[in-house]
């Protein structure tokens, strides 16, 4: 409850310091972005088992703007375009283990930082331009970082236990 109320009072501080940034968003309205969701999800569903794959390149052309667009520009929504539901639902699978994961490796050493990097790659994942698999880009070190240090520290030797001493009198048994 702390955390959401210093959220909402920062997010109310930013509000009130920077109301121009506020009004031109206001004024330039929704963007292009839900527009473009739309045109993939219906292009989406005519494949939606297993998709249109990755040697498919997507052209969107948004009506009201006269622009094409050659991403999906949320990278669940290119999932699901490129391998339908199969590959959507097995990149959310990774992604739960994954923040599984994080989440019990930040309980047992006390750093959440790396459950912090993948929440922050999976909310930048919902209006990002590039995918994951083809066209990483910044994605690459937001997504696919994260998940190497899991596996680096699940996959890591254990921790040596210190030996303890033998008293020079005592012998060995043989």
């Amino acid at each position: 409850l702390l955390y959401v109320a210093s959220l909402a009072a920062l997010a109310t501080t930013l509000f009130l310091l920077f109301p121009d940034v506020i009004e031109q968003a206001y004024l330039r309205g929704q963007g292009l972005r839900p527009l473009i969701w739309t045109e993939v999800w219906n292009e989406a569903v005519t494949k939606p088992i297993f998709g249109h794959g990755f040697s498919t390149d997507i052209s969107v052309h948004v009506h009201t703007s006269g622009r094409l667009f050659e991403t999906a520009h949320n990278a669940y929504l290119q999932a699901f375009w490129q391998t339908g539901a199969v590959g959507l639902f097995l990149f959310l699978m990774l992604l739960m283990v994954a923040f599984r994961s994080a989440w019990s490796w930040g309980r047992e050493q006390g750093d959440y930082s790396v459950f912090c990097m993948l929440l922050f790659a999976a909310c930048t994942m919902m209006t990002g331009v590039d995918s994951l698999i083809d066209r990483p880009r910044d994605q690459w070190m937001l997504f696919w970082f994260p998940l190497a240090l899991i596996l680096s520290y699940q996959s890591g030797a254990p921790a040596l236990q210190p030996r303890t001493a033998r008293p020079m009198t005592e012998q060995p048994n043989n």
